[in-house]
């Protein structure tokens, strides 16, 4: 009915954009009404095809940012880019060992991780995205608590790694998402 896949379906279901629940097995249901909610703002907001020619308006897929981190900012970040306007699909992880098999799976734009990550070594991890040939294409941010000295310990990070001290603020990370959107609306 809506014309995605069934993993989209399920991010959707899991960001709240579809009105779902899951059953005593496990299985999710959505509800109709949301289906058709969707189906009706689509068609609201189709441009009619003649408009799309003259134009050459062409739709961009949305910026795939994994967020790697606790579940509580996974919820604050979930909240806040509800009210931005951006075209974002978030994903999520719980430990490092996910984030992995959601890079490998999902291909995201962005990747935002915490260095504590669960299970791994957020800067071991983060040093074999940059080597890796699965990161291309994909941005690393990286949030720590450490200084930039006690990092340096540890060993360097590649300079192309965007490294966030303390908290991200919300505008922050909307900064950082734009510009890849932007610089995505460019290359085009």
């Amino acid at each position: 009915m809506l014309g995605v896949a069934v993993r989209t379906a399920q991010l959707w279901a899991d960001q709240g954009i579809l009105a779902a629940w899951r059953t005593q097995g496990g299985h999710r249901r959505i509800s109709r009404a949301s289906v058709e909610a969707i189906l009706e703002d689509k068609r609201q907001k189709a441009v009619p095809l003649s408009h799309r020619q003259q134009t050459h308006v062409y739709a961009q897929p949305p910026l795939r940012v994994l967020l790697a981190d606790s579940t509580e900012q996974q919820r604050l970040f979930r909240q806040s880019i509800r009210g931005w306007g951006l075209p974002i699909l978030l994903l999520t992880a719980r430990n490092g060992y996910d984030t992995l098999l959601q890079i490998g799976r999902e291909s995201p734009d962005l990747l935002i991780a915490n260095l504590n990550l669960i299970g791994i070594s957020g800067l071991d991890m983060v040093r074999n995205l940059a080597r890796s040939t699965h990161r291309e294409g994909m941005e690393i941010v990286l949030i720590t608590t450490l200084t930039g000295n006690e990092i340096a310990c540890w060993g360097e990070l590649p300079p192309e790694i965007l490294v966030i001290y303390g908290m991200p603020s919300i505008a922050d990370l909307k900064a950082i998402c734009t510009r890849i959107i932007q610089h995505r609306t460019i290359r085009l």
